[in-house]
């Protein structure tokens, strides 16, 4: 992320900002050369273990159309459950080798998962 244009990395940019202000009690407006050090407080991963969450929608859209088609949309339900079963077990090893002291979800799907 060195170098990045601020905008490029925006996520990154307001979970550092966020940690200054309420770990730190420190307010920063935006993220300076000196201010980078504070990456060094995170590992941000994809909750999901897939390309794109767009493929998985895509997949999912798919699957409820030929549900649809047949009458049963368990299908689609068994394979959406089976992506989130995966994508949790893979956070669970994460958090085992990493052991942080915090974790942040930056997306709802992803935390109610």
């Amino acid at each position: 992320m060195q170098g990045n244009p601020a905008d490029s990395v925006g996520i990154f940019n307001n979970a550092v900002k966020s940690f200054s202000k309420v770990v730190l009690g420190n307010e920063i407006s935006s993220i300076s050369a000196n201010d980078k050090q504070l990456y060094r407080y995170f590992a941000f991963m994809n909750f999901y273990q897939m390309s794109a969450i767009y493929n998985a929608m895509n997949i999912w859209e798919s699957m409820c159309k030929y549900a649809i088609k047949t009458g049963s949309i368990d299908d689609a339900y068994m394979a959406w459950n089976t992506l989130e079963a995966e994508s949790v077990s893979v956070v669970d090893k994460v958090i085992e080798v990493l052991n942080p002291m915090c974790i942040v979800f930056t997306s709802v799907s992803a935390s109610e998962a």
